[in-house]
């Protein structure tokens, strides 16, 4: 970390994240990471610092620009060293061991803003343990997307066990190259079939109503709600029971949500399930050029009405996904993601009045949660590492009920946030019930290894 500060460019959803991103609290990442064995504040203190050098969007700060934002790399050391002291915290007044107490002081620390103008929009509180030492870890969501904080949860337990983590180049390529076809004759045939799938799931919305997860119906972006809970089903029973059914942990987790869902509305024909899923469009990059840190998602839903057999939601589901990427891989998504990167040209100003006026009007599309699976986090661990992560909790800020589950040394966690402002405890802890019995119900006692229920 030397010379001149460097800038980067914001694509569409850096943008996106910057212009509302105070309006509605933060869109901070938040990670609760618990480490199997005693680390010491000053261990931790110096992996984090290392760790700010190798990611330099890490100490980043948002600028204007004459018509819109850019981000500043951060290469005095001094400022560094300045704002770091902020950025790390020590809590001593919190239980490690109390699930609740680690839970209300994540939830804080997500709805605390950083001061990403200043400079450094991350935040890292450690919790001392004579055992079992706990890690909050927040990253500004403009920083980067999900697969990209695996990358900073594998470089931090690399620098925890005194391994080297090389240098992150720093990348800021527009998304669209993964969108827009690469021929020019190929637009018009693209256009057309996106605007038509566009018509078609309009029409289908249209048809159905959507189960949301609402309680309230306030017009004012409030709090967020945060829950960390263990499934009562082991990955490696999920992983049997998937294949007993022919088909994907990833699918069964979203048969059972959309069950838990639809339980909501069981006397309404025409209720439908809207679950938000991500896509991580590095894959759609032309062959060499995709980028590895930043934000490169899109996302598409999936839409599941009454159904009588659970199979059949599967099937469904399956069927939804496999045309949903297909769509992205035949550059059939141009609607919406293309108009999406016009606001990256209205301003931060406009962009936040527009979407406080359709969070008013209640014109935001009807969601009933996004769910995301960071699938088998062990790996984060280095080779015969001495420390270890045997907790993974992963969420963020949404615009509707987020969850996000991830396995660890045979266990599977599921967090949940959401808006306060539209959803309450009760509701939250309610559906959270509803999906471990949904589960329950999927997965069977397979021979040799079945359920474990959580304890």
């Amino acid at each position: 970390m030397h010379g001149a500060d460097s800038f980067v460019p914001l694509n569409r959803s850096e943008h996106t994240y910057v212009s509302i991103g105070n309006m509605i609290g933060s869109v901070l990442q938040t990670y609760y990471l618990r480490f199997d064995v005693p680390v010491s504040e000053g261990q931790v203190r110096r992996a984090l610092r290392d760790l700010v050098d190798r990611f330099p969007r890490l100490r980043s700060a948002v600028e204007p620009t004459l018509g819109s934002w850019r981000l500043r790399i951060l290469n005095d050391e001094r400022v560094v060293d300045q704002l770091f002291d902020v950025a790390f915290r020590v809590e001593r007044g919190v239980d490690p061991e109390s699930r609740e107490q680690i839970e209300a002081y994540a939830a804080r620390q997500m709805n605390e803003p950083v001061a990403f103008e200043r400079g450094m929009p991350m935040r890292a509180c450690f919790l001392p343990h004579a055992q079992q030492p706990v890690l909050i870890f927040c990253v500004e969501h403009y920083v980067c997307d999900g697969r990209s904080m695996i990358q900073l949860l594998t470089a931090i337990m690399a620098l925890l066990n005194g391994r080297p983590v090389e240098p992150q180049p720093l990348e800021s390529p527009s998304m669209l190259a993964a969108i827009v076809p690469q021929r020019l004759l190929d637009w018009p045939a693209r256009v057309a079939a996106s605007w038509r799938h566009r018509g078609t799931e309009k029409a289908l919305r249209a048809r159905h109503r959507m189960v949301t997860l609402d309680t309230e119906r306030m017009t004012r972006f409030t709090t967020h709600g945060l829950r960390y809970h263990e499934l009562p089903v082991s990955p490696d029973a999920m992983r049997v029971a998937a294949k007993q059914l022919g088909t994907t942990v990833n699918t069964l987790m979203l048969a059972a949500t959309a069950r838990a869902v639809l339980v909501l509305a069981k006397e309404d024909p025409q209720a439908m399930a809207a679950i938000r899923l991500s896509v991580d469009l590095r894959r759609y990059f032309p062959q060499g050029s995709a980028p590895t840190f930043g934000n490169y998602v899109a996302t598409f839903f999936v839409h599941e009405p009454h159904r009588e057999q659970a199979v059949d939601h599967m099937r469904s589901i399956e069927a939804q996904m496999r045309e949903g990427l297909q769509r992205f891989e035949r550059r059939e998504m141009i609607f919406p993601w293309l108009p999406a990167e016009l606001p990256r040209f209205i301003g931060r100003k406009l962009y936040a009045k527009v979407a406080l006026g359709l969070r008013e009007r209640d014109k935001l599309p009807a969601m009933s949660c996004h769910l995301s699976n960071l699938g088998d986090c062990t790996g984060i661990n280095p080779p015969n590492a001495q420390v270890r992560l045997i907790t993974c909790h992963a969420t963020a800020p949404s615009s509707g009920p987020f969850l996000v589950t991830a396995s660890v040394a045979g266990r599977t966690f599921l967090t949940l946030c959401w808006q306060n402002d539209r959803m309450d405890r009760a509701a939250a802890d309610a559906f959270i019930q509803r999906i471990d019995r949904c589960l329950l119900d999927l997965v069977p006692q397979a021979e040799g290894g079945a359920v474990a229920a959580a304890a």
